[in-house]
């Protein structure tokens, strides 16, 4: 086997679709990209007051709900399009660490266990192509 991977699994869903999503860090390059992703974080709390910890989920971040910073006046608390652009860097700053994302889809009345299924098949087919080995981690 060449490499080991963390796959950290996160779901998204509305009344009629259901994704979830797996986001790929390998262990020889976690150190590295954790650090590169604090690094980045401690721009817009720096520039913005956005604390390090806070998190960019786009429903509610990019939307504008939630107040991040305790002065209401400071305007990552309500200013959208100051919002959309952190939450495009961060993206952009993901992208820059080259993270496989593998996702699995559903609509309608098909059991949420065949969805994790799908996606842990999907896995095992993303390891065995890269002769790798990995450990999954669950949202919640």
């Amino acid at each position: 086997m060449s490499e080991s991977w963390f796959f950290y699994v996160d779901d998204s869903s509305n009344e009629r679709h259901d994704v979830l999503s797996a986001v790929g860090v390998s262990m020889s390059r976690w150190n590295q990209d954790l650090r590169g992703w604090l690094d980045f974080r401690k721009e817009p709390a720096a520039e913005h007051g956005l604390p390090v910890a806070y998190e960019l989920h786009a429903s509610k971040f990019v939307s504008g709900r939630g107040h991040p910073h305790e002065d209401s006046r400071r305007p990552i608390n309500w200013d959208r399009a100051l919002r959309r652009t952190i939450y495009e860097r961060a993206l952009d700053m993901t992208v820059g660490l080259d993270l496989p994302v593998l996702s699995v889809h559903r609509e309608g009345s098909q059991r949420r266990m065949a969805l994790y299924r799908a996606l842990l098949d999907r896995l095992d087919v993303w390891l065995a192509d890269h002769e790798a080995l990995g450990v999954v981690v669950m949202d919640g």
